[in-house]
Parts: C-alpha cells; structure tokens; sequence
C-alpha cells in the first residue's frame, strides 16, 4: 500500500528526505528490537544516500544489511551491487549477499538458507527496504517476465534480462520482498515518470507496482 508519493524539485532535497527517512525508521526499529534488517537494492540511485549512512552515527552492530539483487559478475567488477554497497557502507559490520564466486544455483541456494534462517528467527524479512524500479517496472532482479521469481515457497530466483547489459542476475523473490515493515522506492529521472503515474493510478501489471500494493511503500520523486 502506498503510504505517500513525494514529487521532490531538487536532488539535494530528493537525498535529504530519503536520508531522513531511513534514519528515522531505525531508530524506530531499535527502539522496540534488538536489531534492524535493512533491504538494500543496487544501482546508481541509491549510492549517494549510501554515503550519506554511512557518515552518519548509527549503531552498525546492531544493523544488519542484505543486498537484495545481483548482477551475476564478480563482486570486483564495476557493475557489482554487492561491490558497490560495501564500498559505500564501509562502516556496516554485517552485510549478507549473494557470492557469485558461486555458480548460479549454488549462489541462489547458499543465499536462500541464510534468509530462510532470519526469517524463522522473526518476521518480517525486513524490516526495511530501500529500493529502485526500472522503467520498465522491475524491482530488485525481478523483471515484468521473471516468473520465477513470483514463484511461492522460494526466497531467491535467478532471472535474465535482455533489456540491461548484464543478463544474469540473482534476486530475492517478490515473496521475499513483500514479508517487509515498511519500504522507500527512489525514482530518479524524467525516464520514471510513466512508473511513477502507473503508481498514482494503482496499476499492479508491473512488478513495482506488484510489490506497492502489498507492502506500506513510501515513494520519493525527483526529475
């Protein structure tokens, strides 16, 4: 359920709020639990707000971050989601993600089992998520045909993409995704403003918007 949709004039203030926004909703999850399990979605969006945590004072033993989607190359490689957050979250002590040193299905595997165990431990999966869509409507490696990741009972998939220059990808399900507290969707650029109006209207026929109608969803807007 999409809780608010921010049409946001500057980039300065699109990362600000985002900022905020995120920071405000763990000391809220640390107040009531012992620790925060944060989702967090690759790409180039959400690298500045990255920066931004990690400069900030935060109780990192306590936070717990899980790289939701993966580009199927070597964590080295430029292209690399898990690279780049822990590039730019260095002050993070417990990040979790998918290791393409693997083969595929023993990366999706391997991964499965270590989410499988945090959700028995409780529920939700997250208790946050901060996430991007495609124009095209994906969401984490979830792409408008990637039936396997809709698929019930699985936490993780392997998807492909003709659409992007890496085909390969690793992601949680959309399952995973929706056993979640509350969730940012960052949209960035002129190219997302059709998704964002798909959203206004409650369309559900793309992934993002499959996710938005199931999970309290906060989305932030800026051309």
């Amino acid at each position: 359920m999409i809780k608010n949709i921010q049409h946001i004039e500057t980039e300065t203030e699109f990362y600000e709020r985002a900022f905020r926004w995120v920071v405000d909703r763990i000391h809220e999850t640390l107040a009531t639990q012992e620790t925060c399990r944060i989702g967090l979605s690759g790409g180039s969006t959400p690298k500045k707000l990255y920066q931004m945590l990690n400069n900030e004072h935060l109780d990192w033993e306590k936070i717990i971050l899980i790289g939701i989607d993966e580009r199927y190359v070597p964590i080295t490689d430029k292209t690399s989601n898990a690279g780049m957050i822990r590039s730019e979250l260095g002050h993070a002590k417990n990040f979790l993600h998918f290791d393409t040193t693997l083969g595929h299905l023993e990366s999706t595997l391997a991964f499965e089992q270590k989410l499988f165990q945090l959700k028995h431990t409780h529920e939700p999966l997250f208790d946050l998520l901060i996430l991007g869509a495609g124009h095209d409507g994906h969401i984490a490696g979830i792409f408008p045909d990637s039936q396997s990741a809709l698929r019930k009972g699985f936490l993780t998939a392997q998807t492909q993409t003709d659409v992007f220059d890496i085909r390969d990808r690793l992601t949680v399900t959309m399952e995973a995704l929706t056993s979640c507290g509350k969730a940012l969707l960052l949209m960035k650029g002129s190219e997302k403003h059709e998704i964002v109006k798909m959203l206004e209207q409650g369309d559900a026929s793309a992934p993002v918007g499959k996710f938005a109608e199931q999970v309290e969803t906060e989305v932030m807007y800026v051309a």
